[in-house]
């Protein structure tokens, strides 16, 4: 006959009931340790960004680099001034370039009528004409200039304002001449 044993159950159930239990012990163990280690390699990255940071920052702040700094920024104002001049100088340039009054032509046809023993001191022009100061050795040569500027087509009038001997001992004589040139547009109202 066999004997029956009611409590064998019971028995066997606790071996039964502690492995599901170490399991769940084994995986709350890993998830804690994924957890901690996570944390950790969180922790020690935000430190060395911290260390960087600061690193960072006293690279910034050092002397050197304000003093660059606010050369940069001197340098950015004077760009920007530059900037806001040129917006304000090139319609004038244009319209200059466009009305081109005084050219290079011009220029090469008063050279061209310089007599040689006549000398310049000063030469201004503007769109309305020429001022001329300058010396001559003879009273003839200021004479012949002033002749061979009113052959010019660009010139309306010339007129000698005055004539004086500059030097005794040299023989030169002071002029101040002044051309008035024609098709000269006048823009006095502007």
């Amino acid at each position: 006959m066999k004997d029956f044993n009611f409590f064998s159950f019971y028995v066997e159930g606790g071996k039964n009931k502690r492995i599901p239990l170490l399991y769940g012990a084994l995986t709350v163990t890993l998830v804690g340790l994924v957890v901690i280690s996570v944390f950790g390699l969180n922790y020690i990255k935000i430190r060395s960004l911290n260390k960087e940071i600061a690193s960072m920052e006293q690279v910034i702040n050092s002397s050197e680099n304000r003093i660059k700094l606010k050369e940069i920024e001197e340098e950015d104002k004077k760009i920007s001034i530059m900037k806001e001049y040129y917006t304000k100088v090139e319609p004038i340039d244009s319209e200059i370039t466009t009305k081109d009054v005084l050219s290079s032509k011009l220029i090469s046809e008063v050279s061209s009528c310089i007599p040689k023993d006549v000398y310049f001191k000063s030469i201004s022009m503007d769109p309305s004409g020429i001022q001329i100061q300058g010396d001559g050795r003879s009273r003839i040569a200021i004479a012949e200039f002033q002749h061979k500027l009113k052959a010019l087509e660009t010139v309306k009038n010339v007129h000698i304002a005055s004539i004086r001997k500059a030097s005794e001992e040299k023989q030169t004589y002071a002029f101040s001449l002044k051309c008035v040139l024609k098709d000269v547009e006048s823009n006095e109202g502007n």
